[in-house]
């Protein structure tokens, strides 16, 4: 089962910049859509499947 921490909310508030929760979302997305492997879907990252990328992914590993 795959979940967002109930407590990542709380975190943004030690941020006193604006730019700073944006950036860490967006790294957050970056890792979960582009790299994170998803056993869901047969070990693909959401970005491979939706791009139609599943054997290049294989070929790099």
């Amino acid at each position: 089962m795959e979940f967002v921490n109930p407590n990542w909310a709380a975190s943004l508030e030690n941020y006193f910049l604006p730019g700073d929760p944006k950036g860490q979302i967006g790294r957050f997305i970056e890792q979960y859509n582009h790299r994170r492997y998803h056993e869901t879907l047969v070990n693909f990252t959401p970005a491979d499947v939706y791009f139609g990328q599943g054997q290049a992914s294989i070929n790099r590993r």
